[in-house]
């Protein structure tokens, strides 16, 4: 039985209220056998705010952040018995200045 292989895919700038679109794959071996199965799940690392995932289970998903600032996201696939993670940076801008009508 070897540790699943993960890869939470590259790094990424957004602009708020823009979310991140997460990317990330797996793969194992297959053991143990049973359950032969592997579960996956993001979480915030490291962040200025908080971040909403819409699935934290799913492989790909999106991720919404309530502050500006750079944060580690990271994805964590275990197969029962072993675990691994890898780590994406996601830099949040402020949203883009709103140009008013001139009277």
């Amino acid at each position: 039985n070897q540790a699943p292989s993960v890869n939470a895919g590259p790094d990424q700038t957004v602009t708020l209220p823009n979310s991140a679109v997460l990317n990330g794959t797996v793969t194992d071996d297959g053991l143990p056998n049973p359950p032969g199965t592997v579960t996956t799940t993001w979480m915030k690392f490291s962040g200025p705010g908080t971040v909403t995932f819409a699935n934290v289970s799913n492989l790909t998903t999106s991720a919404s952040f309530s502050a500006v600032g750079d944060y580690v996201l990271r994805l964590t696939a275990s197969d029962s018995l072993l675990s691994a993670t890898d780590d994406v940076s996601v830099h949040v801008d402020p949203a883009p200045p709103r140009r008013g009508r001139k009277p």
